[in-house]
């Protein structure tokens, strides 16, 4: 004999089976739209790095010019208060020697009265 229930349990059962399944087909969706979140993410973070990469090359060579740009500016001052500092020295000897060769003529003069 039969259990009168029976029929009842096995719709029951092919129900419950049917919810499993479909319960795990939406967690699979689910699983897979987290992957691609999680891979898009990524994605977003690798080419925000890749772009900051560039800006800090493009500030490094901004900075490097710069530098050399400064470099250059300080070597051309310091030859030029150089080049002016040598020609006050020689202008200040040619002077001296002026005024020395004067005083030795002023003295010959002198001894010559």
């Amino acid at each position: 004999m039969e259990c009168p229930v029976l029929p009842q349990c096995r719709v029951l059962l092919v129900s419950y089976e049917e919810q499993l399944r479909q319960r795990e087909m939406l967690y699979q969706q689910q699983q897979q739209r987290l992957y691609q979140e999680v891979r898009e993410e990524k994605e977003r973070v690798a080419e925000s790095a890749r772009r900051q990469r560039a800006d800090v090359d493009a500030l490094q060579r901004k900075l490097e010019d710069t530098h050399a740009n400064l470099m250059a500016s300080v070597r051309t001052e310091y030859e030029q208060t150089k080049a002016e500092q040598e020609k006050r020295h020689q202008v200040s000897n040619n002077n001296n020697n002026s005024n020395n060769r004067n005083n030795n003529n002023n003295n010959k003069l002198s001894k010559n009265f």
